[in-house]
């Protein structure tokens, strides 16, 4: 079994793994006795128990260390404990690349730790630490770190001014994965939260390929693929800043006078157009078989007074109207004959969008294919219970 890369140190509170070794070149290990009845402790008979400060030096091969222990039972082939403020298995190593502390098991941990204020607790503070872990984790198939916890949380990770966590997969894996098992009562496989005016999850993508990479993604058997809410009436649950592509339909949830709940909403379709256009609706009066009509400053605002609008009329009353003339200030409306009634019509404007290309029923790329729907289920790790 290859010797771990780990250019940092690891202090272990109290020690109950398999075979831990010293790396060589180093001030080897500094055991303290096991208190009355830990000697027997399993069918564990420690191979070597070193009287305190009294220290070991040598020259070593590889995976070979000043003081090493071997046990067939179930104890440890070595075992350190601490009744002082110190830790009960120290490790230093001053080669690059080499472990302070290197364990290894066939079949259980080959480093475990146990304490009231952490079971392995690891410290990078050396020149060269800086983007270093305190503690890594190396696996050729199954995690590299894992935790699990009966209450809390299974791994814990903060920082004063980098990333918390930090997770990079090299091939078709995850950075970062996170399951959630509890069936109906389950909590969220990942979850961010943030105090500042930063996202609680931000996701960002930078590969190139148009309508491919996504840097959020997500996914749902039944229920929603990804699911926004804002406690604000005045914000947003969902924001897109950019063009907004729906492979589907657009629904519309409002209240209803008979029949609606807190759960049960009326479902109401957005209707397509052809091409891009914003509309405006009013009422007014044809007096004397005339009427001039302003368009409304804020819609003029928003639309391209290059192009032509459209403008529907719908009389309230008997007589036959139209629209005479049309300039980027408004529309004129006359009656049919050269009627002069006074009636009450409606009319609605159909324009175009300023600053939007004239675009009519152009093709679009779907996004499709496995490399864009991920929809794989993602199989957590066996934890340890």
């Amino acid at each position: 079994m290859r010797q771990p890369k780990i250019s940092r140190g690891l202090a272990l509170r109290t020690s109950l793994g398999a075979a831990i070794l010293a790396g060589a070149g180093a001030t080897a290990l500094a055991l303290a006795h096991p208190a009355a009845g830990q000697a027997a402790l399993g069918t564990m008979s420690p191979a070597h128990i070193v009287q305190p400060a009294k220290t070991k030096s040598c020259s070593s091969g590889e995976n070979t260390g000043c003081v090493s222990g071997t046990n067939s039972g179930e104890g440890a082939g070595i075992f350190g404990n601490n009744t002082g403020t110190g830790p009960g298995v120290q490790g230093n190593a001053s080669g690059e690349g080499d472990a302070g502390v290197f364990g290894v098991s066939t079949k259980g941990f080959g480093v475990e730790g146990s304490g009231d204020f952490g079971g392995v607790s690891g410290f990078c503070t050396g020149s060269s630490c800086s983007g270093q872990p305190g503690v890594s984790g190396d696996s050729e198939s199954g995690p590299g770190v894992q935790g699990f916890s009966t209450s809390g949380a299974g791994v814990v990770a903060s920082s004063d001014s980098a990333d918390g966590v930090d997770g990079t997969a090299a091939g078709s894996g995850n950075g970062v994965s996170g399951a959630s098992t509890g069936g109906s009562t389950a909590g969220y496989g990942v979850e961010g939260s943030s105090s500042g005016k930063d996202a609680g999850v931000g996701g960002f993508n930078s590969n190139t390929t148009v309508n491919l990479a996504a840097g959020v993604y997500g996914f749902s058997s039944e229920g929603y693929g990804v699911y926004g809410q804002t406690g604000s009436s005045s914000s947003y649950g969902l924001y897109s800043e950019g063009n907004a592509f729906v492979d589907g339909e657009i629904f519309t949830s409002g209240s209803c006078k008979n029949g609606c709940t807190q759960t049960r909403h009326v479902a109401s379709f957005a209707s397509r157009t052809s091409q891009p256009t914003i509309d405006d609706v009013g009422e007014t009066v044809l007096r004397d078989g005339a009427a001039r009509v302003a368009l409304a400053a804020d819609f003029a605002n928003t639309i391209d007074l290059s192009k032509p609008y459209v403008v529907m009329l719908t009389p309230e009353g008997d007589a036959a109207l139209y629209v005479a003339s049309r300039t980027a200030s408004g529309f004129e409306v006359r009656q049919v004959g050269g009627g002069r009634s006074s009636i009450a019509f409606a009319y609605r404007i159909v324009a175009k969008p300023y600053g939007l290309k004239d675009e009519r029923l152009p093709f679009q790329t779907v996004p499709n294919g496995p490399a864009f729907k991920q929809n794989r289920t993602v199989h957590p790790p066996a934890l340890r219970h």
